[in-house]
Parts: structure tokens; sequence; C-alpha cells
């Protein structure tokens, strides 16, 4: 990916998502908020709001947040990250 790349895209990144992680996105342009950062130890729920009313895509290893935006039934664009760094899959679910 070539620097600048991201601008456009706001992301959430979740607290448990690797500083490495955030610092690189952060690096190639992308608009990065880490609850690691600003807001740590919000629930989920909390972190599915921030990411709904902040217009932004929830970066996360947390495999739960699929069945969280579901069950609140909120409109919220998700990638989860499942794995370690070396090996990530991913899933997007937009609502």
């Amino acid at each position: 990916m070539t620097p600048g790349s991201g601008r456009g895209l706001r992301i959430l990144a979740d607290e448990n998502v690797q500083r490495s992680l955030v610092d690189e996105l952060r690096n190639d342009g992308f608009d990065v908020a880490y609850v690691a950062d600003a807001i740590c130890g919000i629930s989920d729920e909390e972190v599915v709001e921030q990411a709904v009313t902040g217009h932004r895509l929830i970066v996360t290893e947390d495999k739960d947040f699929g069945e969280l935006v579901f069950r609140l039934k909120r409109g919220c664009p998700a990638l989860s990250l499942c794995g370690s760094q070396d090996s990530i899959s991913r899933s997007a679910i937009v609502g």
C-alpha cells in the first residue's frame, strides 16, 4: 500500500489490536482512533456506538463483534481480525 492511500477511510481500532498494526495503518494514511489511547476499558457495545457515531470501521481481534452488531441491530461496518498478525483472516460485516 502506498503512503496516504487510506485517506478517507475512518477506522476505530479496538483495544485488543496491536499497537504496531495501528501505527502501520496510520503511517499508510488511515484515520485511526485507537480505543487503547483514549477510551480504554469501554464495553464492546460502547465500541460499536463509537464506531456508528464516528462513522468508523471497527478493527478488532474480538470474534464476538459480528454477533453483537446483529443483536444490537445497528448498521455498523466491522472488520474482524482473527489469528496472529502474520496470518490474519479477515471477515467483513456490513450492516
